[in-house]
């Protein structure tokens, strides 16, 4: 009587921990501590004016090492259609072994006509970085680095291109688009108060983002469709149907991109399309549609930020996504999410910023949920299996040691013990859910192995008994 009170003891301990770590985990997964954020502003819509699409063309990676000769076949073809590009220049690519710059006006053909270029209103200049190399622990230059180290290259860069190409240089670009927090300050303490990145930025007083969103040449894969950045023809198309004032602002590297001869018929034929379309055109630079579309960029910006902040939202959440687009693909559905990410898409490239701002917060809130989802659904299925073992305790006297039902029990149990650990104690050091989603799925995996060999040791003792 006392072993069989204390059986039951035993069991009612076990199945009340089960519960209590059921609850525990699926707390954790619902408030989901490290949702995603997102940056959003009305306001910043209420200004939409006439229906207009405004270009300009930015032209990365050019520096004292540039092929003058080529640089001047490219501009010729922006010039024949009266057309100022910015010109995003590497001040310190060619550093010597000191790292100091030795450049001088006189040794370097290249600065007298890119500051004649300047003086006769072809280019205007941006910084683009200080010596294009990809920084330790950073996806870019600069994003990630200490703001001190930021400032300190961005001054050096800057006082590079002042001195040398006789400017002020006023715009930013940074290497492959990437910047952070520290970059936007960092700008405005050295003086530099206009930034084009790619998509969008938070908002920082002193500085006015006009960012690229689409590139002159892009690569495509074997059927023909492009990879990563779209073309400004793709954007372009979805433009001409567009409201208001809609930006497009495309990159390019002419050190790269102008190989053949019919690189430069298509620019050409390209430019002189624009002149013949019905649609009202503005091509400018940067630094001009900085200073006479202030009041229009907010809503660019804010949908740019919205939508890159929706695509991080997917990455994160990645490993739940592809779980839930697979469990659709079976049901002949596609992903909601799916479509929402193109239609934001194209309402961006659309100049419908307050619609593609708001389809792409959707895409967040759908992300944190899949995460959400993707958590509780195996406690809630593993919880299910553990009642029916629960429900069939009577005739738990099997052959095999493993089929016991105690040792059932540990086999559900300590998985859940250590998941559980994990999510409270450590979740807090991986932003990254598909790292969060092999972690917990190895520690799953492993925890069920600890309790197959506590059962096994259980099943030994008894045995000695």
């Amino acid at each position: 009587m006392v072993y069989s009170m204390r059986k039951l003891n035993i069991t009612l301990y076990v199945f009340m921990g089960v519960i209590i770590s059921y609850v525990f985990l699926i707390y954790i997964a619902v408030i989901n501590p490290e949702g995603s954020q997102y940056t959003h502003n009305e306001s910043v819509f209420e200004k939409q004016g006439d229906k207009k699409i405004v270009i300009a063309f930015r032209n990365d990676d050019l520096s004292a090492n540039s092929n003058l000769a080529h640089e001047e076949s490219v501009l010729n073809i922006f010039w024949k259609y009266g057309i100022k590009q910015t010109f995003a220049f590497i001040p310190n690519q060619g550093q010597n072994r000191n790292n100091e710059v030795n450049f001088s006006t006189g040794s370097h053909p290249v600065f007298n006509a890119l500051e004649n270029w300047s003086k006769e209103g072809k280019i205007e200049f941006a910084l683009h970085g200080y010596t294009h190399q990809r920084s330790e622990g950073s996806s870019g230059e600069f994003d990630g680095l200490l703001y001190d180290n930021q400032l300190e290259k961005i001054e050096n860069g800057k006082r590079i291109l002042d001195k040398n190409l006789n400017t002020d240089v006023n715009i930013f670009a940074p290497p492959w688009n990437q910047a952070d927090k520290n970059t936007i300050k960092a700008c405005v303490d050295s003086g530099i108060h206009i930034f084009s990145g790619y998509l969008g930025e938070e908002p920082a007083e002193g500085m006015t983002s006009v960012n690229t969103n689409a590139v002159l040449f892009p690569k495509t894969n074997s059927g023909g469709e492009d990879e990563g950045l779209p073309s400004m023809e793709h954007v372009f198309e979805y433009a001409k149907n567009g409201c208001g004032v809609t930006f497009l602002i495309v990159f390019y590297h002419s050190n790269s991109d102008f190989s053949e001869l019919d690189d430069y018929l298509y620019l050409d034929n390209l430019l002189q399309g624009f002149a013949n379309c019905s649609t009202t055109i503005e091509i400018s630079s940067i630094g001009e549609i900085a200073e006479r579309y202030r009041d229009y960029l907010p809503a660019y910006n804010q949908a740019g930020l919205n939508i890159k902040e929706a695509l991080e939202a997917k990455h994160v959440a990645k490993p739940y996504v592809f779980l839930y687009r697979k469990i659709n693909e079976i049901t002949g559905r596609e992903l909601l999410i799916d479509k929402l990410n193109s239609d934001a898409f194209q309402a961006y490239w659309s100049g419908n910023y307050k619609h593609a701002s708001k389809l792409a917060i959707e895409i967040i809130d759908r992300c944190d949920n899949y995460v959400v989802y993707g958590r509780v659904m195996p406690i809630i299925g593993s919880g299910l299996v553990f009642l029916i073992f629960l429900g069939f305790s009577k005739s738990r006297k099997i052959d095999s040691p493993y089929m016991s039902y105690r040792n059932f029990l540990l086999i559900f149990v300590v998985p859940f013990i250590i998941v559980g650990a994990y999510l409270n104690l450590f979740l807090f050091v991986s932003t990254i859910r598909i790292k969060e989603y092999n972690i917990i799925s190895g520690l799953y995996i492993g925890g069920i192995l600890v309790g197959i060999a506590l059962s096994k040791i259980i099943a030994i003792n008894k045995g000695k008994r």
